[in-house]
């Protein structure tokens, strides 16, 4: 029963950031109605504001900071995908090891696809993220139907590699606690190779969802640019910082919990690896060295990267003075 249970415990540690999702998901679903009432606003506003030499300036800013950031995230979002499937080529040496993998990723990137396909304007996220700025785009008068054509191809790229990355991250995070039947558990080199794939994929993860914090600001602050009333532009600041705090948080919550899981897991089995070794053998000063303690200071630049889409989604305010002013 304990060899099965870490044969396939990378399943339950998969799943684990998939809940912690699912449960921000549900909890940002319930801000549908204000979601409604905020872009009625908005989109009442923009139709009655004339246009001026100092919004043409002010939109054109946020035009480029948005398609800044859409070119760093698409490039960040191949290159994380890359990385994925050269981790899980990797890591996984048995054909029924990957399937098994692949069918995990399969389950949950379809879920996830499904969401994005379905969504519409009964939900909060489809509502406060996407159809907000797109419309508000679609009622001033200073976008050709044809530059929205190109908007909308671009901001559609950018949420399906959005859907699909993190999927591919999982899936190679998953690969690295992965222990195939043939592979030996007393090989010490074969830990620390894996936690080290495990650091980089921590990594590679909180790039792409910081990445994706800076993209979603920079789309929700456009249509700010369109605006002319004062009091306004105070509630719609105080909307797009709150929904990236909101984000900001629950991907660090994804990180954290993925990254301590698999750590934890992995340091188990190298536990169990040392003790099967001669006793002469220094195991607390192996394990300090190669990074498999319980300490910040060894931690340290993953729980400081896991950290950044949090801080980025409360720091959303200095996009807006970028964008802006």
């Amino acid at each position: 029963m304990k060899v099965f249970v870490n044969r396939h415990v990378y399943i339950l540690i998969g799943l684990l950031p998939v809940f912690i999702y699912c449960l921000s998901y549900f909890l940002f679903e319930t801000n549908l109605a204000r979601s409604i009432q905020i872009k009625k606003m908005m989109l009442d506003a923009i139709t009655q504001t004339a246009v001026s030499p100092n919004m043409l300036g002010n939109e054109y800013k946020a035009r480029i900071l948005w398609q800044s950031s859409s070119l760093l995230s698409i490039v960040a979002y191949l290159f994380a995908i890359f990385w994925s499937c050269s981790i899980l080529h990797r890591c996984c040496s048995s054909g029924a090891q990957i399937k098994k993998i692949i069918a995990l990723g399969l389950v949950i990137v379809t879920l996830t696809l499904l969401q994005l396909i379905h969504a519409d304007q009964n939900s909060a996220m489809y509502n406060a993220i996407f159809s907000t700025t797109y419309e508000a785009l679609h009622a001033s008068s200073l976008f050709s139907q044809s530059f929205q054509n190109k908007v909308y191809i671009v901001i559609n790229l950018i949420n399906f590699l959005a859907a699909l990355t993190p999927v591919f991250i999982l899936v190679a995070v998953c690969s690295t606690i992965s222990i195939a039947e043939e592979q030996n558990p007393s090989n010490l080199d074969f830990y620390i190779d894996r936690m080290n794939y495990l650091k980089q994929g921590t990594t590679a993860g909180s790039i792409i969802l910081l990445f994706g914090i800076i993209h979603m600001a920079s789309w929700m602050q456009w249509p700010e640019t369109l605006l002319n009333e004062t009091n306004l532009n105070k509630v719609f600041s105080a909307y797009i910082s709150a929904n990236s705090q909101f984000w900001g948080i629950t991907f660090t919550l994804l990180l954290i919990s993925l990254y301590v899981s698999a750590a934890a897991f992995l340091r188990a089995r190298v536990q169990s690896a040392l003790n099967s070794l001669p006793s002469h053998l220094e195991r607390q000063k192996w394990l300090q060295d190669n990074g498999f303690t319980i300490s910040f200071q060894k931690h340290i630049l993953q729980l400081g990267m896991m950290l950044t889409p949090s801080i980025a989604g409360s720091l959303s305010s200095v996009f807006e003075i970028i964008s802006v002013k």
